[in-house]
């Protein structure tokens, strides 16, 4: 992905960035946070310096604390606070504490992504951390200059009904 945005002429920096989960958690958190770390000092520049991080949806994966003290703070990688996510695993923080948070460990604006569940809304037979069609709740920024990509599985029409609900 850092090599074809290199050909583009884009910036390395996070306002272009490359966004992963971590999911691996074997043999503990600590441990393969750790690992991720270390691998991290591999990569090309180019890569590093566009590399964000996202909080995971359950709650034996990683919540935006779990990155803040296991990843940011050893490499300096900025976090994407995820609201669904954040919904389904918010390990006992405030949504303005864990936004906060998360956005401190940016040096380019920050982003976050919004969306909503699907069980909750459309469909019950779905898992909890499904992306629904369209938002169901606006995200609340408490006032942070951020930016937001929508996930929601009707793009441009749950932009234009998010638009007209919020």
């Amino acid at each position: 992905h850092a090599e074809l945005m290199d050909l583009m002429g884009l910036d390395q920096s996070t306002y272009y960035p490359i966004n992963i989960h971590l999911n691996v958690t074997t043999p503990s958190h600590e441990l393969a946070a750790g690992r991720f770390c270390k691998n991290f000092e591999r990569l090309k520049d180019s890569t590093k310096s566009r590399l964000t991080i996202e909080n995971d949806d359950k709650p034996s994966q990683y919540s935006v604390k779990m990155l803040y003290d296991l990843v940011h703070t050893k490499i300096g990688i900025p976090i994407v606070v995820d609201s669904l996510h954040y919904s389904c695993h918010s390990d006992n923080m405030s949504w303005e504490d864990t936004l906060s948070l998360g956005l401190s460990t940016w040096k380019t604006k920050p982003l976050c992504h919004h969306s909503s569940s699907k069980k909750l809304h459309e469909d019950q037979s779905v898992i909890l951390s499904a992306h629904a069609d369209f938002l169901y709740e606006p995200f609340n920024s408490f006032d942070f200059d951020l930016d937001i990509e929508l996930e929601c599985k009707q793009k441009d029409l749950a932009l234009v009904k998010y638009l007209n609900d919020f």
